[in-house]
């Protein structure tokens, strides 16, 4: 019997990762696992926070919680728990967070190639954009076609651990991406990538 799953994507220090997943019914230890495969990434040995997939199996017949909680040591966390969508249909393309960008032009171009290649969604990821960008991914917005995502830095206290994440994280913008999207194809492109057919 197949029982379900939670899925939290996160970002940590590269550490062994010991925590448990509470719910109002029971308790079950997470799995964690670098989303590059390693810790730190290969490709980029000197950033010490990575993204992780953590990873419980529910062992008991009850129904998906709202919300779980994650422990680890003498601290907790409440996370809401959102179903990944069921019905998959289209091609979708999922950007990952574009940060100081100001190139609308390449926005519409992306955007129409994409289409005409089949597309029907785009999830763009952003954290820093210019006021034009935003206007222009918010007109595909109110199209429907596009869904715009707030990729905000990762909070500081004594540390700043944006110093020391690649690219502001877009692996974990990507499997972020790849549980929101109901899409039967999904493809994880850069704003000047794109897939053309013979």
């Amino acid at each position: 019997m197949h029982w379900p799953a939670i899925r939290i994507i996160a970002f940590s220090q590269c550490r062994d990762i010991n925590s448990t997943l509470r719910t109002s019914t029971s308790n079950a230890i997470l799995r964690a696992e670098p989303v590059e495969g390693s810790c730190p990434w290969k490709w980029a040995p000197t950033c010490k926070w990575v993204a992780f997939m953590l990873t419980a199996n529910l062992t008991q017949r009850h129904p998906i919680p709202k919300s779980i909680f994650l422990l680890e040591e003498n601290r907790q966390a409440m996370i809401r728990v959102h179903r990944m969508p069921s019905a998959r249909s289209g091609l979708h393309v999922c950007v990952p967070p574009l940060y100081w960008y100001s190139d609308y032009v390449a926005i519409i171009q992306f955007i129409e190639i994409w289409k005409l290649q089949g597309a029907s969604h785009f999830y763009i990821y952003y954290q820093s954009i210019s006021r034009v960008v935003l206007n222009v991914i918010r007109a595909y917005a109110k199209q429907g076609i596009v869904t715009i995502i707030e990729w905000r830095l990762v909070p500081r206290s004594t540390i700043d651990p944006n110093r020391s994440i690649y690219r502001i994280g877009h692996s974990l913008a990507h499997n972020d991406c790849l549980l929101r999207s109901n899409g039967r194809f999904v493809a994880l492109v850069d704003i000047d990538e794109f897939i053309i057919p013979k």
